[in-house]
């Protein structure tokens, strides 16, 4: 049977008069996006409005098929009235789908990313880009395609020709009836749709959405769900909406959108969005630009790479099995590497006293034209970051000069990568390798007695034959690990508690930068107890 229209529209009604929660007051424009573009589904063409009315979104797969896309050539075209009607055959099939539900349900406006943001005038993109958090929240709908795994895949059940209706119903007794309830999350975890980092945040912001999933239709906002497989009896005692609220498992990354804690909020998103898939590796940061830009206002800092500044020495710790380089990105960023990366945050640890107490390294950045800024020079009640202590270790002397150099001391350093990198002085030390487990990934720190001192995750052991030598590896010292306490055992880093060891960062040498090639700890008394040329005071330039 085709999708009820009538039926969503009570499902929107009920949303729009009892959920505060999921209206909020419409702006009069996307904040940083000087004109948005909308498709008028009454009169097929692309229209640019500064004042933003009422809009439905869609949410959908790309894949490898062929996508009509809105360019500088044919956007003059495609704003006379008629011309999608004209170019309706080289639209995708959930494209055309989701204009016709969109017209269906007495909506006027649609916004889709590939008909909207200019697709060759890469100013115009990333403007859209960087404000799709805004452009999803503040839609009336979000129609989520999350039926097979590209664009031609369509709104299944639209139309009602294309779907197969199952509902697992028995009879326990004459007259009674019991039926099995799959939530629309089990049915999401089974899409590619879930899978892709591109729809993760639109997915997450969105305020009102229709989903197509696995024949079924569900709608879901910030309180209730609603799918067609069950009856709506809202004069029950307990209304079905309510009833089926108890299915929601993916609400917890929805509430984490409110940054209640943006630390541990952001670090907790992050495990999320990194497992999922990029086409191109350029969007990694890209995908996730709406969330990064609400972090950085929330903290009131900008963010380095996909890491707040204001907690850079924390978020350099993120950690994950079998890591592999993307290229284009830093190594001491999450963004630098494929595969699930996690952050140990919780909103109890005292940050500003791990900072202060627990830190040397001021940190600076070279940008791509070479010019050079302390990466925080924020707040000064933040102690961590402006009146860091000397490094101190009971195990080694270092010269006298301990607190970093400021800006300027590189001299005409030229930065060659595409991103900027960090400038810093620490200690570096040097130990070997032993007990390393290649499917895991990981492995233990010996000195130069012989003995285990620390353990290590590694990092890209595709990319490079540094752990295969059996010589000493280098490590710089990267901060104490005695408030932030990361369960490293998640990652078979082995039994070592956090306090008395330090966070140390394994690196290699690319053309007079250090690259990341693992994260682990040390035990603070063994570090003189290293190979040569360790220890020593040095300066580092990170890519």
């Amino acid at each position: 049977t085709p999708l009820d229209f009538d039926r969503v529209k009570t499902w929107m009604r009920f949303c729009d008069e009892g959920h505060s929660l999921c209206n909020l007051e419409r702006p009069a424009a996307i904040p940083g996006l000087p004109v948005l573009r909308l498709i008028d589904v009454v009169f097929n063409n692309l229209v640019e409005v500064t004042d933003v009315p009422s809009y439905f979104a869609l949410s959908y797969v790309w894949g490898s098929v062929p996508n009509f896309r809105l360019t500088t050539a044919n956007k003059p075209r495609l704003l006379k009235p008629g011309a999608f009607y004209e170019a309706w055959e080289l639209l995708p099939l959930t494209i055309r789908d989701a204009i016709t539900l969109t017209k269906g349900l007495g909506g006027r406006y649609l916004w889709i990313d590939s008909l909207c943001l200019l697709q060759n005038y890469e100013d115009d993109l990333s403007q859209g880009v960087n404000v799709m958090d805004h452009i999803f929240e503040q839609s009336q709908l979000t129609i989520v395609g999350a039926c097979g795994h590209n664009a031609n895949a369509g709104l299944v059940g639209l139309l009602g020709s294309d779907r197969k209706e199952e509902q697992l119903v028995t009879e326990v007794r004459p007259g009674l009836y019991m039926g099995a309830y799959y939530s629309l999350d089990s049915y999401l975890r089974h899409s590619v749709y879930e899978t892709r980092a591109w729809t993760f945040q639109e997915h997450l912001l969105c305020r009102k959405v229709l989903y197509f999933v696995a024949d079924r239709v569900f709608f879901r906002c910030r309180r209730s769900e609603w799918s067609e497989i069950c009856d709506d009896k809202p004069d029950l005692p307990i209304p079905t909406y309510q009833i089926l609220e108890s299915a929601m498992h993916s609400q917890q990354p929805r509430k984490r959108m409110q940054l209640s804690w943006p630390l541990s909020d952001y670090a907790s998103i992050l495990p999320e969005y990194t497992k999922r898939a990029l086409t191109a590796d350029n969007d990694a940061l890209r995908a996730l630009a709406g969330i990064m830009r609400r972090v950085s206002d929330k903290l009131q800092c900008p963010m380095l790479g996909g890491l707040p500044t204001r907690a850079l020495d924390q978020f350099l710790l993120f950690f994950g099995k079998n890591l592999r380089r993307r290229p284009g990105f830093p190594s001491y960023s999450w963004a630098g590497w494929h595969g699930e990366v996690r952050i140990e945050m919780e909103p109890e640890y005292n940050l500003d006293k791990w900072l202060a107490s627990g830190h040397w390294i001021v940190w600076y950045q070279r940008d791509v034209n070479g010019t050079e800024t302390a990466v925080w020079g924020g707040d000064d009640k933040l102690a961590g970051f402006d009146h860091r202590p000397p490094f101190s270790s009971e195990a080694v002397v270092l010269p006298s000069a301990e607190r970093i150099p400021k800006s300027g001391r590189w001299g005409n350093f030229i930065n060659p990568r595409p991103y900027p990198v960090l400038r810093f002085w620490s200690a570096s030390v040097w130990f070997k390798l032993h007990d390393m487990d290649a499917l895991a990934g990981t492995g233990q720190l010996q000195n130069n007695k012989g003995h285990a001192c620390g353990s290590v995750a590694l990092d890209g052991a595709e990319d490079t034959t540094l752990f295969d030598s059996g010589d000493p590896v280098e490590l710089v010292l990267l901060s104490e690990a005695n408030y932030i306490k990361p369960r490293i055992r998640d990652v078979s880093f082995g039994f070592w508690a956090a306090r008395g060891f330090y966070h140390v960062m394994i690196v290699e040498w690319k053309d007079g930068i250090a690259e990341r090639r693992g994260l682990g700890t040390v035990q603070r008394n063994e570090i003189g107890n290293g190979f040569p040329p360790g220890p020593v005071w040095k300066e580092f330039t990170l890519g």
